[in-house]
């Protein structure tokens, strides 16, 4: 499977490792997997409602990475699907 995924992004231009990655976030989302601020993050100290991520990291534990605070109304108003389907998760 992992080969054929692999042979299929090559052809279409696609890096294999960010698709990868990409996937890994989204089974640890859908799965609700526990993940942390990373301690370097000026946010680690903080409680914010919601955030986005661009990096999953994993180690001992699950860590989020490049985060930035948003207002949770704005998943609202841009993906209203998401409220539908089981609403917001606090994931800290």
């Amino acid at each position: 499977m992992e080969k054929a995924l692999n042979r299929w992004c090559w052809e279409n231009f696609i890096n294999y490792r960010s698709l990868r990655h990409a996937r890994d976030v989204h089974r640890a989302l859908a799965t609700s997997q526990s993940v942390q601020m990373d301690p370097s993050s000026v946010l680690f100290r903080t409680k914010p409602d919601c955030v986005i991520f661009n990096e999953l990291v994993r180690t001992t534990q699950n860590y989020v990475k490049n985060l930035t605070r948003i207002d949770p109304l704005w998943l609202a108003e841009l993906s209203p699907a998401v409220l539908r389907h089981g609403g917001l998760t606090s994931f800290f």
